[in-house]
């Protein structure tokens, strides 16, 4: 573990940053009683204030300790004063926010990557994005927003999406040009490229976690992208702009999921490839393919509740994602993780597949023999859908093992999982049971690793 040190002249630094968030606080209060304005203009003061604050971070402190103080004593003020229902201007909204409680676990992990990385420069552009691309967006979507959409139940709007864009883009391409060397055809790149990405994580946060998100995606796009060759890059951001548009248009025709889980898993679809390689984002289109094509489907209309929009999709794919950002770190080992990720991609599938035909037999629609087979065999038919393909790429690939480890462990998670679901009177849409699912993923998929690589180099070596 690493020692405890902060050096002298950090502590008073500390102190004096400290007392400057007390200050916009108090100021925000004075605001709200005396102005009575909106309680989202005070919290945007506090979000706009504290952000340009923090933006002094990397320049300030050397130590991580440093930080850590100062973001813990953030969370502590923010979770106390919530307790004890003060800091109206802050907390007094109706909506359910965690905002300030993920900000300064943002600003930490962020001022950390960049550090060590040497890079203090991407600390300071995610900072200046979530501050001023965010707070430009609400001012203008509230001042002058007309088209205005849904992301679950956060009212959003395209004027606000469209200056959220703008903005991002030329915070990203000015200070790569200005302050780091990669030249100007380059940091245009990187402005266009971090300016879709992160306004797609804007799109798809909820209850403020795009203070965590928009910073914490901002450096960890920064510390890859720019590394690549001018040609690369251009082919990464073709790649995104065709894989995402392409998922939002093809699924906004089908009507199967909502907008939301649509930005989602375009996002998705790119970081399989993006990240790690193109046979990662095979099981994707795949399963996008089936879910959208497949299993016999009707369309629903657009106020269905019962489409899958990004809250729902997140809890799904929250594993897939997990494996992909595993794989990234690790790509000498693709042909072992690409099992469990397979094995996350068939059991969602699964889910899909059941969940699909219990609502069509629900709304009284005749779903053909054919459609709706047993358990057993909807696993076998996912797992010659998806892993022989995976042969022509990872020659090594041990498909009987893959058979051995992943039928009979999908097996007992489709069990399980249905006893809870049919428990819990088939609500797929609570939180509780999202999480649940999410939670049983990652450890079947942690189980059909060890699994699969003990058959591969072991019983069947």
């Amino acid at each position: 573990m690493a020692e405890f040190s902060i050096p002298n002249q950090e502590w008073l630094r500390i102190l004096i940053i400290s007392g400057i968030f007390i200050s916009i606080f108090v100021t925000s209060e004075l605001i709200s009683v005396l102005l009575k304005p909106s309680v989202e203009v005070t919290r945007k003061f506090v979000h706009f204030s504290g952000g340009m604050v923090t933006l002094s971070f990397s320049y300030l402190f050397t130590s991580h300790w440093s930080v850590l103080i100062l973001s813990l004593g953030f969370v502590g003020i923010l979770y106390s004063t919530k307790k004890l229902n003060l800091l109206k201007s802050v907390h007094g909204i109706e909506r359910p926010s965690s905002g300030g409680i993920y900000f300064p676990f943002a600003v930490y992990l962020t001022w950390l990557a960049s550090n060590l990385n040497h890079q203090p420069d991407y600390y300071l552009i995610g900072m200046l994005i979530l501050s001023i691309s965010d707070s430009m967006a609400a001012l203008v979507g509230t001042t002058y927003g007309k088209f205005l959409f849904l992301i679950e139940k956060e009212r959003k709007s395209v004027e606000g999406t469209v200056i959220f864009f703008l903005t991002t883009f030329l915070i990203t391409e000015q200070s790569m040009l200005h302050l780091t060397e990669v030249g100007a055809v380059k940091a245009s790149l990187c402005g266009i490229y971090v300016a879709i990405l992160v306004t797609g994580f804007e799109l798809i946060s909820l209850k403020g976690s795009d203070n965590f998100f928009i910073p914490v995606g901002t450096v960890y796009i920064l510390l890859r992208y720019p590394r690549q060759t001018q040609d690369e890059m251009i082919f990464q951001l073709l790649l995104l702009i065709v894989l995402l548009f392409s998922f939002i248009f093809i699924g906004k025709l089908t009507r199967v999921f909502g907008f939301s889980a649509l930005v989602g898993i375009g996002l998705m679809a790119y970081g399989s490839w993006g990240l790690v390689d193109y046979p990662w984002f095979i099981p994707v289109a795949t399963a996008f393919c089936l879910a959208t094509f497949g299993f016999g489907l009707k369309r629903t209309s657009q106020q269905d509740p019962k489409r899958f929009r990004i809250r729902t999709v997140f809890y799904l794919l929250g594993i897939m994602l997990i494996w992909i950002l595993i794989a990234n770190l690790f790509l000498d080992f693709q042909s072992i993780f690409i099992v469990p990720y397979i094995f996350s991609v068939v059991s969602v599938l699964d889910l899909f597949w059941r969940r699909h035909i219990i609502l069509l037999k629900t709304n009284g629609i005749q779903v053909h023999r054919f459609l709706q087979p047993n358990q057993i065999l909807r696993l076998l038919i996912l797992f010659l859908v998806f892993y022989p393909v995976q042969q022509l790429f990872y020659p090594d690939l041990n498909l009987l093992a893959a058979a051995i480890t992943v039928i009979p462990l999908g097996f007992i998670y489709t069990l399980i999982t249905e006893k809870v679901y049919a428990k819990i009177h088939e609500s797929y849409h609570r939180i509780d049971v999202m999480m649940y699912n999410l939670v049983m993923s990652i450890g079947f998929s942690v189980v059909v690793l060890g699994t699969y690589m003990g058959l591969t180099y072991g019983i069947l070596k």
